[in-house]
């Protein structure tokens, strides 16, 4: 195997160090910057753009679900078995709810308008999210508005083949594990191995999607995917904490039914797109800190201006 040329391996190494700060100075770092760049008012906007596109997508799942599941049960459960695990039980309870109302009007109609809309309105989203990411890395935004809706409606179709693999392998995983080991006879020891492959798989596509948006969401000069590898890991992160902190809050504390009734469980859907919304944004604010750091240290690929070209 070829060796990587000195500059290159001094790039990976100001990422994997953190451009030499300690997680609690980084921290502080991107608690400051956060407040600066005032990322929960925007986490408040990408909150009304996410719940903004998530209908219509629910309408493309749901007519798909039609189409593959009418004759699964088992696996139309366990897909929901998997996002009651994740979502606030409320905001669970919408989402099953509106599934299950379009999954009884499943046509071809419905799924080419419902993915056309789901599209644009996610690519809407996204082009928010590109606001609230220039910002997190101190650039302007120089490319016209036509290159920005171009780049959001790619990212928005790359984002739906990431997250539908990272489905596939969580609803279908066993599946596929048990043909391959069937087709190839191999033993227990692969089905142990697949079951640790099958969450690695999962893990991996949802960080490669965090790491599309840090790479081509900002106006960044430079493409490296494993410079942004930090903010991805701790956006997944805290996103998994933050999901499931506001599920058990609201299993042991929350009272948001007594307190808005019929519109408690839309409220609970909506602080979870925020708590969302506000994970990626702190990640995209820890890569523009490590990035700093390491140009204050002296890392070469990190002196490179950020910025990219109008």
């Amino acid at each position: 195997m070829r060796a990587l040329p000195p500059e290159r391996r001094s790039g990976l190494r100001w990422v994997w160090s953190l451009g030499g700060l300690k997680w609690r100075e980084l921290a502080a770092r991107v608690y400051r910057e956060a407040n600066q760049d005032d990322v929960l008012g925007h986490a408040a906007q990408l909150s009304y753009y996410f719940l903004f596109a998530l209908f219509p997508l629910l309408i493309v799942l749901s007519t798909l679900l039609g189409y593959f599941f009418a004759s699964e049960g088992d696996l139309y459960s366990r897909l929901m078995a998997y996002l009651q695990r994740v979502m606030p039980g409320p905001a669970f309870e919408v989402m099953r709810g509106a599934i299950r109302d379009l999954t009884s009007g499943a046509s071809g109609t419905k799924l080419s308008l419902g993915l056309l809309v789901a599209i644009w309105s996610a690519s809407a989203g996204l082009n928010a999210l590109i606001k609230g990411l220039n910002l997190a890395y101190d650039v302007r935004e120089l490319r016209p508005w036509y290159r920005r809706r171009w780049v959001a409606l790619n990212m928005t179709l790359a984002l739906a083949v990431l997250v539908t693999s990272a489905l596939i392998m969580l609803v279908w995983g066993d599946n596929i594990g048990s043909w391959l080991a069937a087709r190839w006879s191999l033993g227990e020891w692969f089905r142990l191995g697949w079951s640790l492959a099958q969450w690695a798989l999962v893990i991996g596509f949802v960080l490669l999607a965090l790491n599309l948006l840090y790479v081509f969401g900002p106006n960044l000069r430079e493409h490296r995917f494993v410079a942004f590898l930090p903010g991805s890991i701790v956006a997944l992160a805290l996103w998994l904490l933050a999901s499931v902190g506001f599920k058990a809050y609201l299993e042991h504390f929350g009272s948001y039914a007594k307190t808005y009734g019929s519109l408690g469980a839309i409220i609970a859907l909506l602080i979870w797109l925020y708590l969302t919304a506000l994970a990626i944004l702190i990640g995209g604010e820890v890569n523009s800190e490590v990035r700093k750091a390491a140009a204050s240290a002296g890392a070469p690929e990190a002196q490179t201006p950020i910025e990219g070209p109008d």
